[in-house]
């Protein structure tokens, strides 16, 4: 094994998470480190493309107040990233998404924003599936996930409660996730027989919530349409067949549950259209929000953001 310091700046560095895609033969790292900046005396984090060949390159948080204890994961070309950040006194967990790789992130998104104290995230997941663990109010952990790779409004609206009591350990790093195709899996430092026994390692697992995944496909990244988007009584989807082939388009909600299925036989090649009008399979108006529709044709899969206002 080859050891290797990473070449960044000359203030403190701490709480390093690692993430790797391997695209064809290159291979591509992101660095989550948390570095004091000295001449702001306060805590950041840097977020940092290595593509092992070159330079380091990046973001940094930049907020006056502390940023710490950063997360990554990357997955499938995606890469995530979350940490710790003081707002107000009290901290909420933060998240960015890339879908190439670390070259582009998205605004950064409070997924928490309460007020309560949230803190030590971990990321776990696999391709668009993305989930968070992270400490709550100091004594709690709990879990949210998106199916969409955290895209903002993808997210559970109320995270799930992990531990059965309020005895978690609030200290760095307490919290671990992990993901499997059936299950995620959560793990903490736990202080209920800390008296007799010491710290104990606690878990509990969840079954793994089922995202879409998206396809590179240059046919359906081109020859599908949706509007009006956002949309009140209706939006249309138009699309194009190139030979004969199954398609199959379904709504879904943030969670992946299945919403309505518009399209499910086998095509001829031309020029077609699908009308959703914000209705379930039973016939029922859902409730305003995001959606996503998913449109399989054969073995291509892509999905698109669907967005509803009443």
């Amino acid at each position: 094994m080859n050891i290797m310091k990473i070449p960044y700046n000359l203030d403190l560095d701490t709480g390093p998470s690692v993430g790797i895609n391997v695209i064809g033969s290159d291979t591509i790292l992101i660095h989550g480190i948390g570095y004091y900046d000295a001449a702001n005396s306060d805590w950041d984090v840097d977020c940092l493309l290595d593509s092992m060949g070159g330079s380091l390159y990046g973001w940094g948080t930049g907020n006056p107040a502390d940023d710490r204890s950063a997360s990554v994961f990357c997955s499938g070309g995606y890469a995530y990233i979350a940490y710790q950040a003081d707002v107000g006194g009290e901290h909420d967990i933060m998240f960015s998404y890339s879908t190439d790789c670390g070259e582009n992130w998205s605004a950064i998104d409070d997924l928490t924003n309460d007020v309560a104290d949230e803190t030590y995230p971990r990321l776990y997941g696999y391709s668009t599936t993305i989930g968070c663990a992270y400490n709550y109010a100091q004594s709690d952990v709990f879990f949210n996930y998106s199916v969409y790779n955290g895209q903002t409004g993808t997210w559970l609206a109320a995270p799930e409660r992990i531990t059965d009591n309020s005895s978690a350990n609030p200290n760095y790093h307490c919290v671990g996730l992990l993901y499997t195709t059936d299950y995620y899996y959560s793990a903490w430092e736990d202080t209920r027989s800390v008296g007799t026994d010491g710290l104990e390692i606690y878990t509990a697992r969840r079954t793994t919530p089922i995202g879409v995944e998206e396809s590179d496909d240059a046919f359906l990244k081109h020859n599908i349409a949706f509007a009006p988007n956002p949309f009140r009584d209706f939006i249309r989807i138009d699309y194009s067949v190139p030979y004969s082939q199954d398609i199959n388009i379904t709504v879904y909600d943030v969670s992946g549950k299945s919403v309505r299925t518009l399209v499910d036989k086998v095509h001829e090649p031309k020029r077609f259209s699908a009308i959703w009008d914000g209705k379930d399979n039973f016939g029922k108006r859902v409730s305003a929000g995001v959606y996503f529709c998913q449109i399989e044709a054969g073995m291509n899969v892509i999905s698109n953001k669907l967005v509803l206002v009443r």
